[in-house]
């Protein structure tokens, strides 16, 4: 081959590349979202499940924040629980220092 074919032949490559948007190494540029778009299109999971057959990313992660938001709101009711609790104890704290001073009074 001359010169001239193996300029032609470079550049139909790298014209090809930017057809397959891929980059010198044989890779998709964006090999991750094309990826997750094809899995949207298809409508499956990451394991090639059918949605419908397992829950998908999106039901999960709702799941997931509904626990995280029952977990946060036992912690408060927990925190309130111990709140008051102190408050009692602090309220028989001072009943039992007015007794004492009442009994040293009297």
């Amino acid at each position: 081959m001359g010169k001239g074919v193996k300029k032609n032949e470079e550049r139909s490559k790298e014209k090809w590349r930017k057809e397959k948007g891929r980059m010198g190494k044989g890779l998709r540029k964006n090999e991750e979202r094309s990826k997750e778009e094809w899995r949207k299109e298809k409508g499956r999971t990451r394991k090639g499940v059918k949605k419908n057959g397992e829950r998908s990313k999106e039901e999960r992660g709702k799941e997931v924040e509904e626990e995280e938001e029952e977990e946060e709101e036992e912690e408060e009711e927990e925190e309130e629980e111990e709140e008051e609790e102190e408050e009692e104890e602090e309220e028989e704290e001072e009943e039992e220092e007015e007794e004492e001073e009442e009994e040293e009074e009297g």
